[in-house]
């Protein structure tokens, strides 16, 4: 079964650093600025997020926190995710 999201980012990502994994209940998303510019949220449209969109608030980092291991996931094991290359989602 095929499922398609459309969500407008802030700003510019690189889809060859950003990284997609699926699980049988969840998706997560590793997604790289491409500019390392602070973003004041994560979608274009201001508001209330999707409902369905959640942030992992152990990895959240504040404007002033940028140097502080800035894409670093700690203790995150992916290993049990399949890995899908974002180059292959449709735009």
């Amino acid at each position: 079964m095929q499922y398609e999201l459309d969500l407008e980012l802030f700003d510019a990502v690189s889809v060859e650093e950003s990284q997609a994994a699926v699980a049988p209940r969840a998706i997560c998303y590793l997604v790289k600025k491409a500019e390392g510019k602070w973003w004041p949220r994560l979608l274009k449209k201001e508001g209330r997020p999707p409902v369905f969109l959640k942030v992992d608030w152990d990895k959240w980092q504040d404007e002033d926190d940028e140097d502080a291991g800035f894409g670093d996931f700690g203790d995150m094991d992916f290993s049990v995710w399949a890995w899908y290359n974002l180059s292959s989602v449709t735009k």
